[in-house]
């Protein structure tokens, strides 16, 4: 049976942490044949941010390959995390690990322009629904939007339920006849309104993107995060098994 063996360095979340425990460890494998140490690994907790730290997590961590090579194991070695692959060549050892660098997103929002990465995901659906509302008239659930205007209100089949979070009830934007449009009223599980009243020509079908980019107009993974307090990644990966699919070489 190969195994990884998981070496804490500072992250504190999973794995050995000190040269005793690794000791006892390396004892177990020499008693148990069947279990071979495929590989050693480590995480950098902020290897985006810090360069400091993330050398000090190397140094430990080269002191535990070292331990673990004068006992004769010779397994693969990998501690590159999208942050560590992209910013530090000497800390690739035999293999990385891209993680949200994948979808073309750095870790830290703030560098994901002109690090030489393209975000490769995007979102979108169909206006499945057009109507004017008077002004004075609430929208959703607990009509926490109340139109100062007669509005024009177009409804997408998507929502938390699917992914797009809820807190991001009147803080994003939609993109729709290459303009961008006002999410306005609470995000509901299969359904959510927009804002269309200064889009010319709106049609129910008309395109709707959520995350990517429609004429001179982009919504990015990072936006979306910076308003829903949270990172890239969650979301990225917030998108529900019940949303279709389409990959593109």
């Amino acid at each position: 049976m190969p195994v990884h063996v998981k070496l804490d360095t500072g992250m504190r979340r999973i794995g050995v942490t000190d040269e005793i425990a690794l000791s006892d460890l390396l004892d177990a494998f020499d008693e148990c044949p069947n279990v071979r140490m495929d590989g050693v690994f480590t995480h950098f907790a902020k290897s985006e941010s810090d360069p400091v730290f993330t050398y000090r997590q190397a140094q430990r961590f080269d002191a535990f390959v070292e331990q673990i090579h004068a006992r004769g194991f010779t397994p693969t070695v990998h501690a590159a995390n999208s942050g560590a692959a992209l910013d530090y060549s000497a800390l690739q050892y035999d293999m990385i690990r891209f993680g949200i660098s994948l979808y073309g997103c750095h870790p830290d929002p703030k560098r994901t322009e002109g690090s030489g990465l393209s975000p490769v995901m995007s979102l979108y659906t169909h206006i499945s629904n057009l109507k004017t509302v008077p002004a004075g008239e609430g929208v959703s659930y607990g009509l926490r939007y109340v139109t100062s205007r007669p509005t024009k209100i177009a409804t997408l089949p998507i929502g938390y339920g699917d992914g797009y979070k809820r807190c991001l009830t009147g803080k994003a934007d939609v993109l729709i006849g290459g303009m961008r449009c006002p999410q306005v009223g609470t995000i509901c599980m299969d359904q959510m309104m927009v804002d269309v009243s200064d889009v010319p020509g709106v049609h129910v079908g008309d395109e709707a993107v959520l995350l990517g980019r429609q004429g001179n107009e982009r919504i990015t993974a990072d936006e979306l995060a910076e308003r829903a307090d949270t990172i890239s990644y969650e979301i990225l990966l917030s998108i529900g098994d019940r949303v279709p699919r389409i990959y593109e070489e």
